[in-house]
């Protein structure tokens, strides 16, 4: 139960962070796509912790993400 609470927690704040930075930005023409995205980053996140046979490092698996964002950027 105790990991549950974490991830929620973990889950809860990367979300809070996207959305300051989401909502901070001066152009708000695309938000609401911004937000599916985000729901869609939050449903994998959920869906890899329930269904990966090892425990992950969900701050690993975040870093990377963040990686995987900034490199598509160009």
């Amino acid at each position: 139960m105790k990991k549950n609470n974490k991830f929620i927690i973990f889950v809860l704040t990367v979300s809070l962070i996207l959305n300051v930075i989401l909502l901070s930005a001066p152009v708000r023409a695309g938000i609401e796509d911004s937000h599916k995205y985000q729901h869609v980053f939050q449903q994998v996140m959920h869906y890899i912790s329930i269904t990966y046979v090892e425990p992950i490092d969900e701050k690993k698996l975040l870093i990377g993400a963040v990686r995987g964002m900034l490199a598509a950027t160009g």
